[in-house]
């Protein structure tokens, strides 16, 4: 190879001639087209407000999870106008199958992450839920790691509808 190519340095013949940087090895297996591959996701924890509930006099804190197949919403109510009076933290579970669209929304000073349902009951458990749809009000800082988390969402809620046709 050496003698073929001079001018190459040994750490660039390397990587041309290695058989891992082929796309397909004949020693290794090859992909089923059957079972493809499967991407792991990463898990997201986003931090996210909801600042007027109930007419303005509670709002709402919490954190969002997504985690392989199940978005978990973390919540806590406290009082709008001191922030002094706070409820127990609630959980809500919605996994992929139950989710129809989580899209986001970039504004001048936050951004929103918008979740829609399939059902209004899935939702109902959630204060400042309308018609199956709520919209979590993230700050600035938390942008990119929403809109990453958005994109994984709607991946993993492509790739369910794509198997329930099958």
């Amino acid at each position: 190879i050496a003698a073929a190519r001079p001018f190459l340095t040994p750490a660039a013949n390397f990587f041309l001639w290695n058989p891992q940087n082929l796309p397909f090895c004949p020693f290794q297996a090859a992909p089923s087209p059957v079972n493809p591959p499967r991407m792991d996701f990463p898990s997201y924890h986003l931090p996210f407000t909801i600042p007027s509930i109930g007419m303005g006099l509670q709002a709402m804190c919490g954190i969002a999870h997504f985690q392989k197949d199940t978005l978990r919403i973390e919540y806590e109510l406290k009082d709008a106008i001191l922030g002094i009076v706070r409820s127990a933290p609630r959980e809500v579970s919605l996994t992929v199958g139950q989710l129809l669209q989580v899209m986001m929304r970039r504004k001048l000073f936050g951004s929103k992450l918008e979740i829609q349902t399939r059902s209004l009951a899935d939702l109902a458990d959630i204060p400042g839920s309308e018609a199956g749809r709520l919209v979590l009000h993230v700050k600035r800082g938390d942008r990119s790691k929403a809109e990453r988390m958005a994109s994984t969402i709607s991946l993993r809620i492509s790739e369910h509808n794509l198997s329930l046709d099958i």
